[in-house]
């Protein structure tokens, strides 16, 4: 599944090249494959959740210009029943995304974590005689709950309000160019 060890007895593994760095990024994301499709759908309902951001302006134009220009007294029966239909949409894609990327997340570091141990089940007895236990723990601990903070919260986080953003500007556009 991943190719080369987490840990490294040899000095190149401590020389910080572009390579190397490219490298830990495709180690670190090969972590994601087998969970795709999962992640497909969290992103799925990042954008439904994102969208609807966009959406609220569109609802309360419809709504005021309804009631208020065209005096349509059924929008306002029609109202809380769209209200209420649209919060759950948004709050399923919310749960959705939230449930996945967290489901995803305890996997991968299940997964780098056996990896790691892997790993370290195969040195030479001298790597642990010059590396420290301490900086060990701390790497299975600390350093894995990083990288899936990187790949599931941070990436959540950075892809859903950039849907936000746009959906935002897109309504701000078409309801007033000006």
């Amino acid at each position: 599944m991943v190719t080369g060890p987490l840990i490294s007895s040899s000095s190149e593994s401590q020389a910080p090249h572009t390579g190397a760095k490219q490298g830990l990024v495709s180690r670190v994301l090969n972590y994601l494959r087998p969970y795709r499709a999962q992640y497909a759908t969290a992103l799925l309902c990042m954008v439904v959740f994102g969208a609807s951001d966009g959406v609220v302006p569109f609802l309360i134009k419809h709504v005021l210009d309804g009631v208020f220009a065209q005096h349509d007294r059924t929008l306002l029966t029609l109202l809380p029943i769209a209200l209420v239909l649209f919060a759950l949409i948004r709050a399923a894609a919310d749960f959705g995304q939230e449930f996945l990327m967290a489901r995803i997340g305890h996997r991968v570091v299940r997964d780098i974590r056996n990896h790691f141990n892997a790993q370290l089940l195969k040195l030479a007895p001298d790597f642990f005689l010059r590396t420290s236990s301490a900086k060990l723990v701390a790497t299975v601990t600390s350093d894995v709950l990083l990288v899936r903070m990187l790949l599931t919260e941070s990436s959540a986080a950075v892809i859903r309000d950039v849907i936000r953003v746009v959906a935002l500007l897109i309504s701000a556009l078409y309801l007033d160019p000006v």
